[in-house]
């Protein structure tokens, strides 16, 4: 049977939700996506469908990659969003084929980083990106947990955080840069399904947080530095429970390796999963 390597722009966002599924059943970590959940991530995540190959047996998606691409630094970055082989075609070889049949035009689209995320005990995948010239950059752990939500100072002041383009100045907060799909260019791509506080005093913004709407993912969470380690965070993190009725999720949150017990672990959520980022730089990747 013959197997046929394409993109995924001519193709329905029906067809490729059902594909999506079909690849991640029975994965690690399963995943499932609707028509409306696509194209909310496809503008959200700067998805480019056209830089986004799958791979065809009889006319059917057995393997798919979504790639986002976004400028960053003067560099034209490719991030892989997601990749996944229906069960019965796994191990064969398709997802690297998948990426070797788009090199040529990452090439001539001159971009310059390609960055991924994969399970670690995914040892198969991870083998597979190294073989393509990926290395690991970073670990990232995923917490998730129910706080009581009770505010510890009920003197502190919490506002609703605008989803404007002024984040861009909380940048300097940051104890890690967010991945992708955590990334400001993601929130402001999608400002309305997104929510967010933050924590004043005496008229002075010295924290913030910013969730899916909906959901109890974590997107963003942040103390100004001069103020950090004074138990900000950890009300923050209480107000924002006091929002919303899920559990908290945080996602890809950066391992220091300096100091392994986490501030999530600290204020009693539990770890989930953990993930490497790795990268490829496009100038040193084979063929």
């Amino acid at each position: 049977m013959s197997i046929e390597f394409s993109t995924l722009e001519q193709r329905s966002l029906a067809e490729v939700s059902h594909a999506f599924n079909m690849a991640f059943s029975g994965y690690f970590m399963e995943a499932t996506i609707n028509e409306h959940e696509l194209s909310r991530k496809i503008k959200m995540e700067d998805l480019r469908l056209d830089l986004s190959p799958a791979c065809l047996k009889e006319g059917r998606i057995i393997g798919l990659m979504l790639n986002g691409l976004r400028v960053q630094d003067g560099c034209k970055i490719l991030n892989n969003c997601g990749t996944a082989v229906v069960p019965d075609e796994r191990g064969r070889g398709i997802a690297p084929e998948m990426f070797a049949q788009l090199l040529p035009t990452l090439r001539s689209e001159s971009i310059a980083k390609c960055q991924l995320q994969v399970l670690d005990i995914n040892h198969p995948a991870i083998r597979c990106y190294s073989k393509l010239g990926f290395k690991k950059n970073r670990f990232l752990e995923s917490f998730e947990g129910r706080l009581d939500g009770k505010i510890l100072q009920p003197d502190y002041l919490f506002c609703k955080l605008q989803i404007n383009r002024s984040i861009r100045d909380l940048k300097s907060w940051w104890d890690f840069n967010p991945t992708w799909q955590n990334q400001t260019e993601s929130i402001l791509n999608s400002a309305n399904d997104f929510d967010g506080i933050e924590l004043q005093v005496n008229g002075e913004s010295l924290a913030y947080g910013i969730w899916a709407k909906g959901s109890g993912r974590l997107i963003q969470i942040a103390v100004k530095p001069s103020h950090q380690r004074a138990g900000l965070g950890k009300t923050l993190m209480h107000a924002i429970q006091a929002r919303i009725p899920h559990p908290l999720m945080a996602l890809d949150v950066e391992r220091n390796l300096d100091n392994p017990s986490t501030f999530f672990e600290q204020i009693g959520m539990r770890k989930i999963f953990g993930q490497w980022e790795m990268k490829l730089n496009l100038a040193q990747a084979p063929g």
